[in-house]
């Protein structure tokens, strides 16, 4: 376990804008994009092979002690779990308010589990925390822009089984996207304006902790994603303290809080994009909106953003190697004997057929994964998000690994 020492634990949580709620996508853009970047493409031939092989072999798989007795539900973890995305029905009550933007949806996985009378699954007994935005550290310590506590703070002795996403945050994937889209967007009057490019991994962008310097955004999240394995220590009045845990760390304390015989399923994350984009890329949003000049004059101004076929198929390969990083973390928890099990949406979303060639991500016929969304003028964090079909179908890889 890589340690590191630092003062104040960094925080980065960052929030895409993106198209009006009624949110409406366009036809592809003529933008064009060469072969993705130096992240290499992992298929799935080779996230399987990790996932039934590697794992398999070098750890210990313990099997629970399951009884009749109702099982006790804990879901953490950050917006994929949360149901971020889905207003409609509304958030769950406080959870969308001025003080705490967690929103957590009655259409999320967690509540579908819950719901799901055939998993036997106590409802009198269900704790659900998952966070819009959460990162290691909100899980860790909580969140004092949302004034939400610890999330290890729901888990107890009566804890059976626990959900988890988390990791997306903590590698950037808002502020990623916002550097890889290219357009109008970045222009609207309350946006701060980035830098972006239809080549987004070659971008220079600030290195955190050191003035002045700079690095390419491939080399920024190849940095982030392996961060995702060290523990960081803070200075405290009694030394040293967990600021920000490894994900195995995370996973392994997660298991400490609960039941005996409790288990761990971790969710990875979908491709964002089509797994085959247009060379001429796609137009994520193409709107006309009325901005007030004064109190009778508005201006009118057409906004649109476009993606290129090289910055989806980068994204989408870092994705691939986020979850690749997070079943190595997996691996290292089992090692220690938690019960723990990665569950894995990829193969549903990328598997569209005749009907949505390419899968179900952004930018395709079928979409789970929503688009670009504003709201009026200021940025919605709904944007790559799961819609409703989505988190359904999180409820099914989910509830065939909890039976």
């Amino acid at each position: 376990m890589a340690l590191r020492r630092s003062a104040t634990a960094r925080l980065t949580i960052g929030i895409l804008a993106a198209g009006a709620l009624a949110g409406v996508a366009g036809p592809a853009s003529a933008s064009a994009g060469p072969a993705p970047g130096t992240l290499p493409t992992i298929s799935a031939a080779q996230v399987v092979a990790f996932s039934d092989s590697t794992i398999a072999a070098t750890t210990r798989v313990l099997t629970p002690n399951r009884t009749q007795a109702p099982q006790h539900l804990v879901s953490l973890g950050d917006s994929y779990s949360s149901g971020e995305g889905n207003p409609r029905p509304p958030f769950l009550k406080g959870t969308a308010t001025k003080t705490d933007a967690c929103h957590r949806s009655p259409i999320a996985y967690p509540e579908l589990l819950v719901n799901d009378h055939s998993l036997g699954l106590d409802r009198s007994a269900y704790a659900f925390v998952a966070c819009s935005g959460a990162t290691r550290r909100d899980v860790w310590n909580g969140n004092v822009a949302n004034h939400e506590p610890s999330q290890l703070n729901a888990l107890s002795a009566s804890t059976s089984l626990v959900t988890l996403s988390v990791g997306g945050n903590d590698v950037d994937f808002p502020g990623v996207l916002a550097h890889c889209i290219t357009g109008g967007l970045t222009n609207l009057p309350l946006n701060k304006k980035v830098a972006s490019s239809q080549d987004c991994r070659n971008l220079k962008v600030p290195v955190s902790n050191l003035a002045g310097a700079k690095e390419t955004l491939d080399q920024h999240e190849s940095r982030l994603i392996a961060d995702l394995g060290a523990t960081t220590l803070c200075d405290s009045p009694d030394g040293y303290i967990t600021c920000v845990p490894s994900l195995s760390d995370l996973y392994k304390s997660i298991a400490q809080g609960s039941g005996p015989s409790a288990r761990l399923r971790v969710l990875l994350y979908p491709h964002l994009f089509t797994t085959t984009p247009d060379a001429r890329g796609c137009r994520l949003l193409d709107v006309t909106l009325y901005i007030p000049v004064g109190i009778y004059r508005v201006r009118k101004v057409h906004v649109t953003a476009d993606i290129s076929q090289r910055n989806m198929k980068w994204i989408n390969d870092g994705v691939d190697k986020t979850d690749l990083k997070i079943m190595q973390q997996v691996a290292v928890a089992r090692l220690a004997g938690v019960d723990i099990q990665v569950v894995d949406p990829r193969i549903a979303f990328d598997n569209g057929g005749s009907s949505s060639p390419g899968g179900h991500g952004a930018c395709t016929r079928q979409p789970w994964i929503r688009g670009i969304y504003l709201n009026g003028f200021d940025p919605n964090p709904y944007s790559f998000h799961p819609n409703e079909i989505g988190q359904q179908q999180f409820y099914v890889a989910m509830r065939n690994a909890v039976r």
